[in-house]
C-alpha cells in the first residue's frame, strides 16, 4: 500500500511538470503568434492620423499584454513596442499642428495690434486739421515700407517652400523604408525565436543588419525631422506668419489712411473715432490673449502631455531590451532616436511658451486689454511650463549625448555633431 502511494505521488509530480512545460510552450506559441500579428499590423497602419493614432494604440495594447519567458520574444517585443510608440507619439503631435499654427498665428497677430493699438493710444487727443499734422505721412511712409517688406517676405516663402517640401518627401520615402525593414527584422527574430539557435542564427544576423539599416536611416530621418521642425518649418511659419501679419498691416494702414484723410475734415469727431478704434482694438486684444492662452494650457499642453507620456514609454521600452551583440548597437540608436524625440518635442513647447510669453507680456504692459490683470497668474503658469518643458529638452539632449558617446567609432561622432550642431566628421 505504501509503495503504492509513493508511485501515484510520483506519477502527480510528473504529471504536473509536463503540465507546465507544455503551458510554457502554449505561452511561447501566442507569444509568437501575437509578435506577428502585430507586425502585419503595422503595416496597416491607416494614413489617416485619428485612425492611425487608434491602429497603434490598439496594437501597443496587444503587444503589452504579451507574456512569455523567452529572452529573445521580450527583447523583439519591446523593440517593437519602441517602434510603435514613437509611431503613435509623431501622429500626436501631428493632431496638434492646427492648434500649434493657430496659437503662433494668434501671437504674431497679437504682437501687430498691440503695436498698433500703441501707435493710436498715443495720437489720441491730437487737435490736428491736416493728414499731415495727423500723421498721414508716417503712416503712408509705413505703409510702403511694410508693402515691401511685404513683396520681400512673399519672395523668401517662395524660396524656401520647395526646400522643406523635398525635406518631407525624403522623411516620407525613408519612414517607408524604415517601417519595412524593421517589420522584416521583428518577423525574422519571430521566426528565429520559434527554432533552435543554430537555424535561428542567420535570421538573427539578417534581422540585426536590418535594424542596423533602419537605425541608420532613422538618424538621417532625426536630422532632417531636427532640422524641419527646428529651423526650416519654424521658419517657414515664421515667414508666413509675418507675411500674412505685413498683408494685414498693409490693408490696416490703408483704411488709416483713409481715417485719417477723414479726421482731418471732421475735427470734431477725431478723439471719438479714435476712442472708439481703440476700444475695438483693445476687444481684440482681450480675444487673441485669451485665445492663445487657452490655447497654451489647454488642448495643446494636454496633446504635449499626451506626446511625452507615449515618448517616455518608448525610451522605458528601447531600455527593456535585452540586447545581445549583434544587435547592441542598433538598439542603442533606438534610445537615442528616442531621446531625440524627446528633445524635439519639448523645445518645440518651450519656445512656442517662450515667444507668446514675450507677446503676452507686451500686451499686458498696454493696460488696454480687460483681462491685463490676470496676467501676473497666467504668466506664473506659463513659466512653470516653459521651465519644465526647457529642462526636459536639456536632459533628453545631455541623455542622448550620452548614448552616442558610447557608441565610439564613426557613428558616434556623426550623431554628436548633430546633437551639437557642429559639422559632421571629415571622411579619410
Amino acid at each position: 500500500m505504501r509503495c503504492s502511494c509513493l508511485l501515484l505521488s510520483a506519477a502527480f509530480a510528473a504529471l504536473s511538470l509536463t503540465s507546465c512545460e507544455n503551458q510554457d510552450a502554449a505561452n511561447h506559441r501566442d507569444a509568437v503568434k501575437a509578435i506577428e500579428m502585430a507586425s502585419a499590423s503595422l503595416l496597416d497602419v491607416p494614413p489617416m492620423n485619428d485612425q492611425a493614432i487608434s491602429s497603434l494604440k490598439s496594437i501597443s495594447k496587444s503587444l503589452r499584454g504579451i507574456r512569455s519567458s523567452s529572452r529573445e520574444l521580450k527583447a523583439t517585443q519591446y523593440r517593437l513596442l519602441s517602434l510603435v510608440d514613437l509611431q503613435l507619439a509623431g501622429h500626436l503631435r501631428q493632431s496638434a499642428a492646427a492648434n500649434r499654427a493657430k496659437a503662433f498665428t494668434s501671437a504674431a497677430t497679437l504682437d501687430d495690434v498691440s503695436s498698433a493699438a500703441a501707435l493710436q493710444e498715443g495720437r489720441l487727443g491730437q487737435r490736428a486739421s491736416t493728414p499731415s499734422t495727423l500723421g498721414g505721412d508716417a503712416i503712408a511712409d509705413a505703409r510702403m515700407a511694410t508693402a515691401q517688406a511685404h513683396q520681400g517676405l512673399q519672395r523668401q516663402y517662395d524660396q524656401k517652400q520647395p526646400s522643406l517640401d523635398r525635406l518631407h518627401a525624403a522623411n516620407t520615402a525613408a519612414s517607408s523604408e524604415v517601417l519595412a525593414m524593421r517589420t522584416k527584422a521583428a518577423q525574422l527574430l519571430s521566426e528565429a525565436a520559434g527554432v533552435n539557435a543554430i537555424m535561428g542564427k542567420p535570421k538573427r544576423t539578417e534581422a540585426a543588419s536590418l535594424e542596423h539599416r533602419a537605425a541608420m536611416i532613422e538618424a538621417e530621418i532625426e536630422r532632417r525631422n531636427a532640422e524641419v521642425e527646428l529651423h526650416a518649418q519654424m521658419d517657414l511659419d515664421h515667414i508666413a506668419i509675418r507675411v500674412d501679419g505685413a498683408k494685414q498691416t498693409v490693408d490696416v494702414l490703408d483704411g488709416e489712411i483713409t481715417r485719417v484723410e477723414s479726421l482731418a475734415n471732421k475735427r470734431r469727431n477725431f478723439n471719438t473715432a479714435g476712442e472708439t478704434t481703440l476700444a475695438a482694438m483693445s476687444t481684440q486684444l482681450a480675444e487673441l490673449s485669451d485665445t492663445l492662452v487657452d490655447l497654451l494650457t489647454g488642448p495643446l499642453a494636454d496633446n504635449y502631455q499626451s506626446t511625452m507620456a507615449t515618448l517616455e514609454q518608448a525610451a522605458q521600452s528601447a531600455t527593456k531590451v535585452k540586447s545581445d551583440r549583434s544587435s547592441k548597437e542598433a538598439d542603442q540608436l533606438v534610445k537615442i532616436q528616442t531621446q531625440v524625440a524627446i528633445m524635439n518635442a519639448a523645445t518645440s513647447r518651450a519656445s512656442l511658451i517662450s515667444y507668446s510669453m514675450q507677446v503676452l507680456g507686451a500686451v499686458a504692459d498696454l493696460g488696454l486689454s480687460p483681462g491685463a490683470g490676470k496676467w501676473s497668474e497666467t504668466r506664473q503658469v506659463l513659466q512653470q511650463d516653459w521651465e519644465s518643458s526647457d529642462t526636459t529638452a536639456a536632459k533628453a539632449r545631455a541623455e542622448a549625448i550620452s548614448l552616442a558617446g558610447s557608441l565610439g567609432g564613426e557613428i558616434s561622432a556623426t550623431l554628436l555633431s548633430q546633437l551639437d550642431g557642429s559639422p559632421p566628421p571629415k571622411q579619410d
